[in-house]
């Protein structure tokens, strides 16, 4: 069964503050790829409680929050408190990021010693041998370099990385780099009055994630070329 539904809580001078929230909505808000509120949050109420269903009172929202609409206050909920989830949501959202590093690693990293694919046996056993914990709430991206400096005194990994050249109209140029900092490292960048342009490294697996990304921010107006090392 997959994460659905999930609390955010905010607690302010012992006053708790709760809305249920969709998590894939709520992970997409996070990036910055959805604005509207309303479609992250479930109906339209604030909480002391929401399991069971105690509404906050109306005193102690004003002397938090003020005079702020609902959906304000909801951004200020999830901006400065936490998503609460149950044992079982915990365990399942470990579990689908576990699955997706190991892919990742499988579908990115050879065995350098003898230039072979790495099974994903193999990388869960190795994994499980440097008592690497996966955390429910942390990016898969930053857990997946964690777990490679975790396997490379079992395993001599080697990653393949690519380098490229980006180029956007200047206009898309915090939207564009906040991807490419998300997703590569950016090694050279350069502002100039009409484009922002950068030279990034990046893993294999990840070309498609951030390509897409960068066409969707541009608007399709990206100009992307791999350089040979």
């Amino acid at each position: 069964m997959k994460v659905k539904e999930v609390i955010a809580r905010y607690i302010y001078k012992g006053k708790k503050f709760e809305i249920p929230i969709l998590w894939e909505k709520y992970n997409l808000y996070k990036k910055k790829k959805l604005d509207d509120l309303s479609e992250v949050v479930i109906g339209d109420a604030i909480f002391s409680d929401v399991r069971k269903a105690l509404r906050a009172k109306e005193q102690d929202i004003e002397k938090v929050f003020g005079n702020k609409d609902f959906y304000e206050i909801c951004k200020i909920i999830l901006e400065k408190g936490e998503v609460q989830l149950t044992e079982e949501q915990r365990k399942e959202l470990q579990e689908e990021k576990r699955r997706r590093i190991i892919s990742f690693i499988v579908a990115n990293a050879i065995d350098a010693r003898t230039n072979t694919p790495l099974t994903p046996t193999r990388v869960e056993h190795a994994l499980e041998e440097a008592k690497f914990k996966v955390k429910a709430l942390e990016p898969v991206e930053k857990q997946i370099e964690e777990a490679i400096k975790a396997l490379r005194p079992l395993i001599p990994l080697r990653i393949e990385k690519k380098i490229f050249k980006v180029k956007v109209p200047l206009e898309f140029g915090g939207k564009a780099r906040h991807e490419l900092t998300r997703l590569s490292t950016i090694k050279h960048e350069d502002w100039s009055s009409t484009y922002y342009v950068c030279e990034v490294e990046i893993t294999a697996g990840l070309m498609n994630e951030l390509f897409a990304a960068l066409n969707k921010v541009t608007k399709g107006s990206v100009f992307i070329e791999e350089k040979k090392r």
